[in-house]
C-alpha cells in the first residue's frame, strides 16, 4: 500500500508482467508484486510527474526461518539476484546440503545457485570455570593456619579457632569437617 500527499490524476506501471496496481483512493494505490524484477511505477499530477522504482524480488524471510528449523547449528546465507536464490555458507554434512536445497527450490522463481560446503569448520570452544580465592598470609599465619594442598581441599593443624577468615572476600566459605581439614568453597 502506498499513501500520496495529494490526489494524482493517473498512475501506471512500465511492465505489467512485473507488478500490478489498484487504485485504492485518489491518494492511495496497492501495488501487486508478480514476478521477480524491476519496473517503473509512474504518477501524473496535473503539474507534476514523479517516477518510482519497484522492485519485486522474492521475500526470503520464510525462507531463513525454514533453513534455521532444519540446520540450527549451521551458517547458511540467503540471497537473492532477480530470480534466483544463492545459497552459500558451511553446514555439517551433504545430507544437510540437500535438504536445504530442497527446500530453497520451493521458494525460488526459476533456479537455485547451491554455494554450500559440507564439513565443521567451526572452531571448537571450551568453557573454562574459575574460582579465585584471595587471602592474606600474614593473616593466616596469626592464627596459625599451616597450609598444605591435597586436592581441592587444604589441611591446617587442629585449633580451638572458628573458621572465620576476616582476609578471605565474601564470596568464599569455610568449613571444618571431622578429620579437621579445612575446606574454602568458592561461591
Amino acid at each position: 500500500m502506498l499513501d500520496f500527499k495529494d490526489p494524482f490524476s493517473h498512475i501506471s506501471v512500465t511492465n505489467p508482467a512485473i507488478a500490478d496496481i489498484f487504485v485504492v483512493t485518489p491518494n492511495q494505490v496497492l501495488i501487486h508484486g508478480k514476478a521477480a524484477g524491476v519496473t517503473s511505477l509512474v504518477v501524473l499530477y496535473t503539474d507534476k510527474t514523479m517516477y518510482f522504482d519497484v522492485v519485486v524480488q522474492t521475500d526470503i524471510g520464510l525462507l531463513r526461518e525454514r533453513l534455521k528449523a532444519i540446520a540450527p547449528r549451521d551458517e547458511i546465507d540467503v540471497r537473492v539476484a532477480k530470480d534466483t536464490i544463492i545459497l552459500s555458507g558451511n553446514v555439517g554434512s551433504e545430507e544437510v546440503i540437500g535438504q536445504v536445497g530442497a527446500i530453497a527450490d520451493i521458494f525460488a522463481p526459476k533456479k537455485v545457485v547451491n554455494l554450500l560446503k559440507a564439513g565443521d569448520i567451526r572452531t571448537h570452544q571450551v568453557l573454562l570455570q574459575v574460582h579465585v580465592a584471595e587471602a592474606d598470609r600474614r593473616a593466616l599465619n596469626a592464627f596459625g593456619v599451616s597450609w598444605t594442598a591435597i586436592g581441592k581441599s587444604f589441611m591446617a593443624p587442629p585449633s580451638p579457632a572458628r573458621c572465620s577468615f576476616p582476609a578471605f572476600r565474601p564470596s568464599v566459605r569455610c568449613f571444618r569437617d571431622r578429620t579437621r581439614r579445612i575446606s574454602l568453597l568458592a561461591i
